[in-house]
């Protein structure tokens, strides 16, 4: 943390008449406080502020101003093998009908008059597995999945992807897909079905214990957020070779939960660190046309501040905003009340910078949730209490005066069994 340091001045004793009409004259002596030396016009700047209280001079920008310029290689140009098929592979039955399989209670929050994705409704599927219905965590078929999906007025989902392998990795492994993973084409399928009823597919990817090393900046191009650029370029090159809009993933989608005042080296340095992250990593997805989201905890503080790309000192919520065109913001309480007061500080700064906020709601399963949490999700209180308060969280989000909004449920497979069994 970086402190403004304090100047005292000292009036130099007078030894002579000489001397004393100089220092009448306004000669002073500048002293640098010594250890342990304080003065009443000494303040700290940054989010740390003693006292909460704001100095008017921002902390220096740690290491100094970054380029912006990003270098943006072209995409693989990947030879396909004779004979080897890289057209979409069908997803569940080719016959489906949506309303045929799933039987569960169903939300209500988006309206018959809402546009297409707004508001939204969001669904984390952490397991691309669950795609082709082989997932071990659940037994929901790809169609009961889909269905769920369509009948609950879900817009986007955003998917796990630690099973996935994409073509490339598959060619190199001589055509052959690993035991128990998702293959390129198959994940095709999935999205143009999904595509057909109005959902889209994000690829979402977890950066939480290893978060400060992962957005690090670095003189090596080569190595500076090379996991994020990893993924965007998985993004983009999927669809690359997509035949049509309809096959294509529409962006990333971070999992962002790092410890930001005891983790990495200090909040000043993570909050400075994290605001060249968004600015590059924007850049770095326009170029290729894919889109950047996250998922944050709401624990970030209004006061909390970094530079931004024009050198002005703002609250990282305004750099959130302004970077991202849609922020999901795990406001994880039980209550529509309590999750839209989570929400309300970045709703403020999204509604100012056109950014859609999506809010949050856990369901995960309580008796699997470490204790200090299980208070926050909704799983105790069954499907016609979490329909309730999504319901009034919309009266919440509308009455706001952010134009752009929705909700998003943790996760797919509690939540259908909360719809299903839990009435």
């Amino acid at each position: 943390m970086n402190r403004c340091v304090g100047i005292i001045f000292k009036r130099v004793a007078a030894l002579t008449v000489a001397v004393c009409m100089l220092l009448a004259a306004g000669c002073q002596q500048e002293k640098t406080p010594s250890e342990g030396e304080t003065d009443s016009s000494v303040t700290s700047s940054g989010p740390e502020s003693a006292g909460g209280e704001e100095s008017s001079q921002p902390a220096p920008r740690p290491g100094g101003q970054p380029s912006y310029d990003i270098s943006t290689p072209p995409l693989d140009q990947l030879v396909i093998p004779e004979g080897f098929s890289v057209a979409p592979v069908q997803s569940g039955d080719p016959d489906f009908v949506p309303g045929s399989v799933y039987k569960g209670e169903k939300l209500t929050f988006r309206k018959t008059d809402d546009a297409a994705g707004q508001p939204a409704v969001g669904m984390w599927v952490w397991d691309c597995r669950m795609i082709k219905g082989t997932s071990p965590d659940s037994d929901m078929s790809s169609d009961m999945l889909l269905d769920m999906l369509i009948q609950n007025g879900v817009t986007e989902i955003y998917l796990g992807m630690q099973y996935y392998m994409d073509l490339e990795s598959q060619i190199a492994n001589k055509g052959e897909l690993k035991e128990g993973f998702v293959s390129e084409m198959e994940l095709r399928g999935f999205v143009k079905k999904c595509a057909k009823y109005g959902i889209r597919v994000a690829m979402l990817t977890v950066m939480v214990d290893n978060a400060y090393v992962q957005w690090a900046r670095r003189d090596d191009e080569t190595q500076e957020y090379r996991a994020t650029k990893r993924w965007v370029r998985l993004v983009a090159d999927f669809n690359s070779r997509a035949s049509g809009e309809d096959e294509k993933l529409y962006g990333v989608h971070i999992d962002l939960e790092p410890d930001w005042e005891n983790g990495g080296d200090g909040l000043q340095t993570n909050l400075q660190d994290c605001a060249d992250y968004l600015i590059r990593m924007r850049k770095y997805c326009d170029f290729y046309g894919v889109e950047l989201t996250f998922d944050i905890n709401a624990f970030l503080k209004e006061e909390w501040k970094a530079y931004d790309e024009n050198g002005e000192y703002v609250s990282i919520l305004d750099i959130f905003t302004k970077q991202c065109r849609q922020l999901t913001l795990m406001s994880y309480r039980r209550t529509a009340q309590g999750q839209y007061e989570l929400g309300q500080p970045e709703l403020s700064f999204a509604a100012k910078n056109g950014c859609q906020l999506i809010l949050g709601a856990e369901t995960g399963d309580a008796s699997e949730m470490p204790a200090g949490e299980r208070s926050i999700t909704y799983w105790p209180m069954g499907a016609a209490y979490l329909i309730d308060q999504q319901n009034q969280l919309r009266e919440l989000l509308d009455a706001s005066g952010c134009a752009s909004f929705g909700i998003a449920i943790h996760h797919a497979v509690p939540f259908y069994t909360i719809m299903t069994t839990k009435p």
